[in-house]
């Protein structure tokens, strides 16, 4: 008998040593859910998005987690659908009874999910989906890392407007999703305040391989416009900027954040992708917290970040970790309260204030130029 008791101290023991090596206790773990699509259309942003979030999870385990309690990721693929989206909010909220979730990285897959998370008063951080007032359409337990629709394409207005010298403009959206219609209308509001003149517009499907309509009505417009705002998702973009330059068209390109992707230089092609622009939300530098970011994320995968929304992934997870640490408590509740109390969130993706209950956070929008093959910082701005 007594054998045995010293066998189990000493395994006791060796469980122990082994837990406080690896940074957390023995604690129950925190669940946090996570919604990211690693198939269809969205793979593109959504996969540098989770590792990113695993990331952050293993620093923050590594550090002592929250209290003493590690974190755990819960991950369902989204697989770019609305129906697999909302059915993992409902495995998520039900089976797995998370804590928190964050996810998604366009605004229509995040209202597709958020209701249910709202509804089980459960705080849901939306990663990367940019309708401003997201939050006011979910109610008190939705929120938004990123900056708003609005911000962006006012930014991209003053920049063309300011920096590139435009007084006029010919716009391409996608009709089907909520975010290409808003940062088209966004823009156009922005553009027309400054003095610009909107010369023409188009609108598409999501998934169109021929612009060619939409390329003849740009070539017909004279004189032509100065810049073309193209509010595009992952894989049209490249498509269509790929047609434009080859059917001659040189004038500049602007595009949001969804531009931020691997897929634009491999599939429009380095000479195509010149005289190009974009809007995301950070710039991959090797200084201050972006670049130990960078370096991070390249000796966790062996290669930097793809784009922007692996920073938003990480700093989803570490805006959570701070609300825990500020909560009175570990429930869903308070956890969702402490979010609101947030006004200098210090993220890889920027500082932001998370205080207004009803909109996305204040925070700066990066410009992008791409030239000879690479992403280079135009600056970082606020309209």
């Amino acid at each position: 008998m007594q054998q045995n008791l010293t066998r189990r101290a000493v395994l006791t023991f060796a469980v122990w040593l082994v837990l406080a090596i690896g940074g957390v206790s023995a604690e129950e773990p925190i669940r946090i859910g996570a919604i990211y699509s690693l198939t269809g259309s969205y793979r593109a942003l959504e996969e540098p998005a989770l590792k990113g979030a695993r990331l952050a999870v293993k620093k923050i385990n590594q550090g002592g987690g929250i209290n003493g309690r590690p974190l755990e990721l819960i991950h369902y693929d989204g697989k770019s659908t609305l129906a697999d989206i909302a059915n993992a909010a409902l495995q998520l909220v039900h089976e797995h009874k998370v804590t928190a979730i964050i996810g998604v990285t366009d605004s229509e897959y995040y209202l597709a999910s958020a209701p249910i998370a709202q509804d089980a008063g459960i705080p849901y951080l939306d990663t990367g989906g940019t309708v401003p007032n997201l939050p006011e359409q979910v109610g008190e337990f939705g929120h938004m890392m990123p900056f708003g629709d609005d911000y962006q394409a006012f930014v991209a207005a003053d920049f063309a407007v300011n920096d590139l010298g435009a007084k006029s403009a010919f716009l391409l959206r996608d009709a089907d999703f909520a975010y290409t219609r808003a940062i088209a209308q966004f823009f156009r509001q922005r553009f027309e305040e400054k003095g610009g003149k909107v010369l023409g517009e188009s609108s598409f499907h999501t998934g169109e391989s021929d612009y060619s309509v939409h390329i003849s009505r740009i070539r017909s417009i004279e004189p032509p416009p100065d810049v073309i705002y193209a509010a595009m998702n992952p894989g049209d973009d490249a498509t269509f900027v790929r047609q434009a330059r080859e059917a001659g068209i040189t004038q500049p390109i602007i595009g949001g954040d969804a531009f931020d992707n691997p897929g634009l230089l491999k599939n429009a092609g380095v000479k195509n992708a010149q005289n190009l622009y974009f809007t995301t939300h950070m710039a991959m530098i090797k200084s201050g917290k972006p670049g130990e970011f960078i370096k991070s994320y390249a000796m966790e995968y062996g290669a930097p970040p793809e784009n922007a929304f692996a920073g938003l992934g990480y700093d989803s997870v570490y805006l959570m970790a701070e609300a825990m640490n500020e909560a009175s408590e570990l429930s869903p509740r308070a956890i969702n309260e402490a979010i609101f109390t947030i006004t200098e969130f210090d993220g890889v993706t920027g500082k932001a204030d998370f205080s207004d209950r009803t909109r996305a956070p204040d925070k700066e929008v990066a410009i992008i130029a791409v030239r000879d093959g690479k992403f280079e910082l135009v600056g970082n701005r606020k309209p």
